[in-house]
């Protein structure tokens, strides 16, 4: 195989549905590296492209290779970049919006040039399972069918990734959950003490306000009796006449005078 050929799978924009119904009109596979512009064959729309997002979505997820690519962006350059594995290619606007029918997933066999010390160990790793060697720099060192298993391993470990991530959320939910109720029962419980500390203290204060009006009610009594015990008040002389039985029998009534009568005078 020459220096610019490789397996390549092309695989343009479109719905799963449509991609099982018509997969040679949606995925196309080449032994040859093309020189043209990735997006030449995009119409129109190729015009409005502005930049290229380039990002690696295997055998090693790195995200994003370059977020402005040049518009002229082509298979070869791609694989002399950034070597071999899965890359998905956005076009975008001058503005960085994405440009209709501008989407590319693309596979090229060899072995990838990766950008971060955490991938290659990865990848490392990969390859070790594998039983292939992870220093291979050229196309052949790698097949497609090694890509594909790559890929599935790759998969395979981001979905338990995923997995572990959906658990440790809901671990962290159910905490946090727990955690509020524990506050809320806490709170109500606060809340119950206080209240019940309030009306005990109301009532303290009713029962020393009662003892308090007793005590002084006592005190005012107890003057009284003893003002009554120095200086009892002396009784009024009652006479005799007024009050003795012979005094108060109708027979010692005086008479009434006799009405005076009229004096005529004699001529």
């Amino acid at each position: 195989m020459a220096e610019n050929e490789a397996v390549v799978r092309v695989q343009v924009a479109g719905s799963k549905a449509k991609r099982e119904d018509d997969d040679a009109g949606d995925e196309a596979t080449r032994t040859t590296l093309s020189r043209a512009p990735i997006f030449a064959d995009a119409g129109s729309e190729a015009d409005e492209i502005d930049s290229i997002i380039v990002e690696r979505i295997g055998p090693i997820r790195e995200g994003t290779l370059e977020p402005r690519a040049e518009p002229t962006l082509s298979e070869d350059d791609l694989r002399e970049r950034w070597g071999g594995g899965r890359f998905k290619l956005t076009g975008r606007t001058e503005k960085g919006k994405p440009v209709k029918g501008a989407y590319r997933t693309l596979e090229i066999a060899g072995a990838p040039i990766l950008q971060s010390e955490l991938a290659r160990r990865r990848y490392a790793q990969m390859i070790g399972a594998a039983g292939g060697d992870a220093s291979a720099p050229t196309a052949q060192a790698i097949t497609m069918a090694d890509v594909a298993a790559l890929l599935e391993k790759s998969g395979e470990k981001e979905e338990r990734e995923r997995l572990r991530r959906e658990e440790d959320d809901r671990r962290r939910r159910d905490e946090e959950d727990a955690r509020h109720r524990r506050d809320l029962e806490r709170i109500a419980a606060e809340t119950k003490a206080q209240a019940d500390a309030r009306a005990a203290e109301d009532q303290r204060r009713r029962e020393e306000d009662e003892r308090r009006e007793k005590r002084s009610r006592a005190g005012e009594i107890a003057s009284i009796k003893r003002l009554w015990r120095r200086s009892p008040p002396s009784p009024r002389p009652i006479p005799w006449r007024c009050c003795s039985p012979a005094s108060t029998s109708p027979a010692r009534w005086p008479a009434p005078a006799a009405a005076a009568r009229p004096v005529r005078s004699i001529r």
